[in-house]
């Protein structure tokens, strides 16, 4: 029996998953709650999927240890392993939020001198006919921003954070 273990993350809340099982049908615990799954390819990125019964079309994207699913109008990130650990996503460099994949910005949600919040969406990437929501791992201050409408490759630059300084704003941290 095959096993997985991370993290969910869903808007502005992250809780621990784990899922069980192998072949087409798995049990996921989510939080406190059990979720059985069967799920079917249909096209590259496209599932069918019930759900305790409830038939979903899912369509996801794979970057390394984080999946990103659209499902019934929602979207979820999933990340396993190391990464998954946490409540967000690391920024993958020091000073700036990267592309977790190629895609289009399609809406930026700050400015630049934004101080923004631990978990305060970013900005949108569509990728793969599904939109991620890429959000602050810190609270810091928004340097510069990529226009939306821009083609991005995976790491791409999309959001640039201040150095880290003395007093950025009273009780928010650094970047």
């Amino acid at each position: 029996m095959k096993s997985l273990r991370g993290t969910l993350i869903f808007g502005n809340r992250a809780m621990p998953y784990a899922i069980e099982g192998e072949g087409s049908t798995v049990t996921a615990r989510v939080a406190d709650r059990e979720i059985i799954l069967s799920a079917h390819p249909v096209t590259p990125g496209v599932w069918a999927v019930t759900c305790n019964g409830r038939w979903l079309e899912v369509h996801w994207a794979h970057d390394g240890s984080r999946a990103m699913l659209h499902a019934d109008g929602q979207s979820y990130e999933f990340q396993s392993g190391r990464e998954g650990r946490g409540a967000a996503p690391a920024p993958t460099a020091q000073g700036d939020l990267r592309a977790p994949m190629p895609g289009v910005v399609t809406r930026m949600l700050v400015r630049p001198g934004q101080v923004v919040s631990p978990g305060e969406p970013l900005y949108v990437l569509e990728a793969m006919k599904m939109e991620y929501v890429v959000r602050a791992v810190r609270a810091c201050r928004v340097a510069g921003v990529t226009d939306p409408g821009t083609q991005v490759e995976k790491d791409a630059q999309v959001v640039e954070v201040e150095e880290e300084k003395e007093g950025i704003a009273p009780g928010v941290d650094d970047c």
